[in-house]
């Protein structure tokens, strides 16, 4: 029988698997950099497989504005976190 995993939840384990973040962190509060970057990864993932910031706060418990303003540092973390940028685009082709 074949279960269902959603794609934020599929994002979520790739990300544990890759980064050793245990999922409860990444769904969580922590603010571990590291973890935080994790988190802002899955959502820009989750942003370019064009799910709505209100969908995504909806999915990790937080209020869409949440999402909104952590869209801003991660955009530029782009250009010049390589560890970042290597986990986007390993998330952006697994997906």
């Amino acid at each position: 029988m074949q279960t269902y995993t959603s794609p934020a939840a599929d994002l979520v384990r790739k990300t544990a698997q890759i980064t050793g973040i245990a999922h409860s962190r990444l769904y969580g509060t922590s603010k571990t950099r590291r973890t935080v970057r994790a988190r802002w990864a899955i959502w820009m993932v989750m942003r370019r497989q064009g799910l709505s910031f209100q969908e995504i706060g909806d999915i990790f418990g937080r209020h869409y504005s949440s999402i909104i303003k952590a869209m801003r540092p991660s955009a530029s973390l782009l250009a010049r976190d390589s560890w970042f940028k290597s986990l986007v685009n390993h998330l952006s082709h697994d997906s």
